[in-house]
């Protein structure tokens, strides 16, 4: 039985009932004592009145391979994959949606049956809190990437699909951002693509058009972390997206705001990409408000 909202605290306070019949759900990462994952999925799961648990499995390096194909022995339902290990699921499970396909990236996985279908639900998350907490339509834009890991590759492949006007993808590592763009350019070839170098002069041109500017490195999650690029490069009419969620206001952020500038941080990311991993394991409209109240007491 559904109950009713009357409040924070009455539902999320709440302790869930564990018993021979609770289904397990969790997140595969390392590390992952940072992560607000769990917060939101058991609210959900409370207020839904579904007999579930989601807990965080530390799995160290090495060994995700072995905890993926422990899913399915051990009786869990489904997981979520995080940072470093989004990559590797993608070529672990048994089937893959079309969407991670195009990513290459898995970060929802669910038990159907003797199988692991891999989905990506990143991709989807960050448009809809773009586009809603950022009230940006990234359509026919100019976008500067930062990074190419499996959160930016997520990014590029839904800001391709939704066909922005221009996409520069910076990285550290020039050669991935070499790959990244190759690979887009290939599958979505009427995308003006670039890859650029982090200190080089092609960030400073790209800037310079852009009308959005998004963090998809883990850059500003430590305190004393550098500005990837110069503030002074930031103009008015651009759009700053953090991917980065805790804390909720990064050095970059922070800079962008003084200027006046709109930001968006992860925190709306990562409820989207939840909901829709709640959607895909239950079969049920995930209840955004009760996901949103936990994930603001987590970052209280």
């Amino acid at each position: 039985m559904k109950m009713e909202l009357k409040g924070t605290v009455p539902v999320l306070g709440l302790s869930p009932k564990i018993d021979g019949n609770t289904r397990i759900y969790g997140i595969f990462g390392w590390p992952i004592s940072h992560t607000a994952s769990p917060a939101m999925h058991n609210a959900a799961f409370r207020y839904s009145g579904i007999n579930s648990v989601y807990v965080p499995f530390h799995v160290p390096p090495g060994d995700i391979k072995r905890a993926i194909k422990s899913i399915i022995p051990l009786g869990i339902s489904g997981v979520n994959i995080t940072v470093p290990y989004k990559e590797t699921a993608f070529k672990l499970v048994d089937e893959t949606s079309r969407e991670s396909q195009l990513i290459g990236a898995v970060n929802t996985i669910v038990v159907q049956g003797d199988k692991l279908i891999g989905h990506n639900t990143d991709a989807q998350g960050f448009l809809r809190s773009l586009k809603y907490d950022g009230r940006t339509n990234p359509y026919r834009k100019n976008v500067v990437l930062l990074g190419s890991g499996g959160a930016a590759r997520a990014v590029a492949i839904q800001l391709a699909m939704t066909n922005v006007k221009s996409l520069c993808i910076v990285n550290r590592t020039f050669s991935r951002a070499i790959r990244l763009a190759r690979y887009i350019k290939r599958h979505f070839p009427n995308i003006k693509i670039s890859p650029a170098y982090l200190k080089s002069k092609a960030i400073n041109e790209a800037l310079e058009s852009a009308d959005i500017l998004i963090n998809a490195t883990t850059c500003g999650m430590k305190r004393g972390d550098p500005l990837l690029v110069d503030h002074s490069l930031l103009h008015p009419g651009i759009v700053v997206y953090d991917l980065i969620y805790k804390p909720q206001e990064t050095k970059l952020i922070t800079e962008a705001k003084q200027m006046g500038l709109k930001t968006v941080n992860g925190f709306g990311m990562l409820l989207y990409q939840g909901a829709a991993a709640f959607e895909i394991w239950t079969g049920k409209k995930a209840p955004l408000e009760i996901m949103r109240q936990s994930l603001e007491i987590y970052a209280d």
